[in-house]
């Protein structure tokens, strides 16, 4: 009966390491504390003891923005023995993290995967902004579109060219690319803000006048393009590879714009006349829809939580303000004149009409002004300074936000479109 014995003795030891250990480590952070204040881009040390009954693994931080869930950066570390007080450095998002509370969240490993959590609010300030160069796009009688940077010191140099009939032109201070998309062609690229070499191009349509690339939005390391071609909404990474499509949205989109947690579409509607603003959540389902405008929503911008919605009905302008996440109205401006285009940031917001220039309040959604008159062709809100950039045939003026002149900038331009700022921090 020896034999039996043994056995089932070594068939219960079997099993029981096929079965591993089930049971959870225990952690418990001592640094940081819930409430502490750092400013983004500090190191801060991460402090406390970890435990398990079979051995531990390792421990990882992540931090990311309770808000959004996204995840600004994370690390591991190896943990030894069954109790480790461990203890690393661990640094707070990058330079353009934005001031807010944020999370950390330690995560202890046994040596079987087992896992246990312990949570940190902390808050982060942001880095104050520094303004490296503005850059416009000048275009020519045959609408060739030419690039011109106007460094720190005030020399402005003219770059290469970007091609016809521009669609969209973008700065993406986090990625340090200039994305471009030519309409016809659908051609797609992204330069290098620093020496503007060519990074990526891709070209998503054959071209022909039935075809366009409408617009492109970023956010969280990937571009959103809108096209009035199926798929109407496409999503690349940071070089360039296209990572999905929205096959659900069905009618052409004319204009984009994307959060970390929604994407709004302009669907085209009646042959171009008239428009649709649709809200999308994360996993691109429709969650809301506006009725049919009867003007053509031809620029969408967020502030706060509200969407401003610009477009022209071939005779006069409107200006609309919507609640970001419901598309309720705010307020309603139908103008008598022709919108041409709109920037800010903050609680700063400005509409460029043929008059001239004109503020958006934000709480009654009332346009003040004009602050500046004049007949004026593209607008860009620089933040740094909170100066407002007009562009004009053969000029770039610099306003102060009441109205005053700061500096005018003449050269061969061309007609100045797409004025964007490169900011670093």
């Amino acid at each position: 009966m020896a034999w039996v014995f043994l056995a089932i003795l070594c068939l219960s030891c079997w099993t029981s390491c096929k079965k591993g250990d089930h049971s959870p480590p225990s952690i418990a952070v001592n640094h940081p504390i819930d409430g502490a204040n750092f400013v983004a881009c500090d190191e801060v040390r991460i402090t406390g003891q970890a435990s398990d009954n079979q051995g531990l693994g390792q421990v990882t931080v992540t931090l990311s923005d309770p808000f959004t869930n996204q995840i600004l950066g994370s690390s591991s570390h190896a943990l030894k023995g069954l109790k480790d007080d461990f203890g690393f450095n661990f640094k707070l998002g990058d330079r353009y993290t934005h001031s807010g509370e944020y999370q950390l969240r330690i995560t202890a490993f046994d040596a079987f995967g087992n896992t246990a959590n312990d949570f940190v609010l902390i808050q982060i300030a942001e880095l104050p902004k520094q303004l490296i160069h503005a850059t416009w796009v000048g275009i020519d009688g045959s609408e060739v579109a030419q690039l011109y940077v106007r460094d720190s010191l005030g020399l402005v140099q003219s770059g290469s060219i970007l091609g016809n009939k521009l669609s969209g032109f973008l700065i993406d201070n986090r990625s340090q690319q200039m994305l471009v998309t030519e309409g016809l062609t659908g051609r797609f690229d992204s330069r290098n803000l620093e020496d503007y070499a060519l990074n990526f191009r891709n070209t998503l349509l054959t071209g022909g006048p039935q075809q366009a690339l409408t617009g492109i939005s970023a956010v969280q390391n990937k571009f959103y393009l809108s096209l009035n071609v199926p798929p109407y909404v496409r999503i690349f990474d940071r070089e360039g590879a296209q990572t999905t499509s929205w096959s659900q949205v069905l009618s052409p989109v004319t204009e984009i714009l994307a959060s970390p947690v929604h994407t709004w579409l302009v669907l085209d509607g009646a042959g171009g006349m008239a428009s649709q603003l649709n809200l999308y959540d994360t996993f691109s389902q429709q969650v809301k829809a506006t009725d049919l405008l009867s003007w053509r929503a031809e620029k969408l911008l967020l502030a706060a939580q509200q969407i401003i919605v610009c477009g022209n009905d071939g005779v006069q302008g409107h200006v609309y303000l919507l609640d970001a996440d419901h598309l309720t109205h705010d307020s309603e401006n139908d103008l008598t004149e022709r919108f041409l285009g709109a920037d800010g940031a903050g609680q700063d917001w400005f509409v460029l009409l043929a008059s001239g220039l004109w503020r958006i309040d934000l709480g009654s959604g009332n346009l003040q002004g004009p602050i500046v008159s004049g007949n004026f062709s593209s607008i860009g809100f620089e933040d740094v300074s909170g100066n407002i950039w007009l562009g004009r045939q053969d000029a770039v003026d610099i306003y102060g936000q009441n109205g005053g002149l700061v500096q005018t900038i003449s050269g061969s331009f061309g007609l100045v479109k797409w004025i964007r700022f490169h900011a670093n921090k």
